[in-house]
């Protein structure tokens, strides 16, 4: 069995990749996304939350 330290050791190493491809993703949408649409309001917030992620 893993550690709690561990465990989130891994977790962030895996998972980092995967963040910051969703991330460049959302980057590429927003600029053609139409400027009104609820996608382009839904790839704002997304991008606003990248401190968090």
């Amino acid at each position: 069995m893993r550690s709690p330290e561990e465990r989130l050791r891994i977790r962030k190493e895996q998972s980092a990749p995967l963040v910051e491809a969703f991330f460049q993703w959302v980057d590429q949408q927003i600029e053609v996304a139409p400027l009104e649409s609820l996608l382009r309001k839904g790839l704002a917030y997304a991008r606003n939350q990248r401190e968090a992620a």
